[in-house]
């Protein structure tokens, strides 16, 4: 697969990447990280982000910490369960892998929110390979315009991964957290280095100003992770 428009192209791959026990996503995303930011320079697009194109550590931990979680749900009753049946989304999703768990995992829909239309390209393509092109759905957000209220989203839970690590996101995404995921018995999980802008982190819990369960997660190395 290549995503191409009129004047260029890069070459995407498919991996398969092990999330939890046997469960695996397969991602859709470039070749070459390298000619994600030479596409941008060439379209003088100077401002755009290339770093989605990896898939990073905090998305795969965060992914597997969902994935247990699901597991120890299936003792319980369908109407218990944390994911399954639910509205879910994952916010700055670059590769998409953990809202792609979710949708695997058994989740009513999933929306992936991101910046970069390139990202969300690759992540549809994901969602394809995957076979949950009708649960998984993409939408731009800007963290300048953290939003659409007409949208009149009501998730029940909120994943992220890497998305405090610069101070003028963590309003934007505690704004957003409070316009669209759902007041009563709405989850958020938020996966973080945790020697990464530390002081980010406790901004977002100020700002929040609920009950913040923070946790580590270790694969495939330590992470903080904010669980609300």
């Amino acid at each position: 697969m290549c995503i191409r428009d009129s004047s260029s192209s890069f070459e995407t791959i498919t991996e398969e990447v092990v999330v939890f026990n046997e469960m695996t996503v397969h991602i859709c995303r470039p070749k070459s990280e390298n000619a994600v930011i030479e596409y941008y320079i060439e379209k003088k697009q100077l401002d755009a982000d290339p770093y989605w194109a990896a898939l990073w550590p905090s998305a795969c931990a965060l992914s597997a910490h969902l994935a247990l979680m699901h597991s120890e749900d299936e003792t319980t009753e369908p109407s218990d369960s944390q994911f399954s049946g639910k509205t879910v989304c994952e916010l700055g999703c670059g590769l998409g892998i953990v809202g792609l768990t979710l949708a695997k995992l058994g989740a009513k829909s999933v929306t992936l929110f991101d910046r970069e239309p390139l990202c969300l390209e690759c992540a549809n393509a994901s969602a394809k390979l995957n076979g949950v092109e009708n649960i998984v759905k993409t939408d731009l957000f800007y963290c300048n315009a953290p939003g659409d209220e007409n949208k009149l989203y009501s998730f029940v839970s909120f994943v992220a991964a890497d998305v405090l690590y610069e101070k003028h996101a963590v309003e934007p995404v505690s704004e957003f957290c409070s316009k669209f995921v759902k007041a009563n018995g709405g989850r958020i999980f938020i996966a973080d280095p945790p020697l990464r802008a530390p002081q980010n982190r406790e901004l977002f819990k100020k700002i929040r100003g609920a009950p913040l369960v923070l946790g580590l997660l270790q694969e495939p190395r330590s992470l903080s992770l904010i669980h609300i």
